[in-house]
């Protein structure tokens, strides 16, 4: 298991925590820590099963239009600024945080969850997980 920190765009002391366990059956995991103790975020965020570059750049780019548009994150809701080429990516509630280590149960952690080639989510019919399965915790 390979467990990486990088900063996120706020103000430290919070950071990206990536764990990469190097098997198929258990996804890479990249979530926040210590976000939900900044004022205005009471969550975390996650991606799962996307390569470190993608995840970071997903989590830094999520936080920041949440910031800026002021808005509070929610099942199903898409934002337009993280992705080029006019994809989205969609927020999911995580309901196990067990594989999250230093997250608190108690606070809400959001997955973002990013399109296939052709613009379907994990879940959607024909989605394609071709290269980067994004498991739905």
């Amino acid at each position: 298991m390979i467990v990486v920190r990088a900063p996120l765009l706020e103000a430290p002391p919070l950071g990206i925590v990536f764990v990469d366990h190097h098997t198929p059956e258990r996804p890479t995991l990249a979530y926040t820590l210590l976000l939900s103790e900044q004022p205005g975020h009471a969550y975390e965020l996650a991606a799962c099963g996307l390569p470190v570059g993608l995840a970071l750049s997903v989590i830094n780019g999520t936080a920041e239009q949440l910031r800026i548009e002021g808005l509070e994150p929610a099942e199903g809701l898409e934002l337009d600024d993280v992705l080029s080429s006019n994809y989205t990516v969609r927020l999911r509630r995580v309901q196990d945080v067990t594989d999250f280590e230093g997250i608190d149960p108690a606070r809400p952690l959001w997955q973002i969850v990013t399109p296939d080639k052709w613009g379907l989510f994990p879940g959607e019919p024909w989605y394609s997980d071709e290269g980067h399965p994004q498991p739905l915790p």
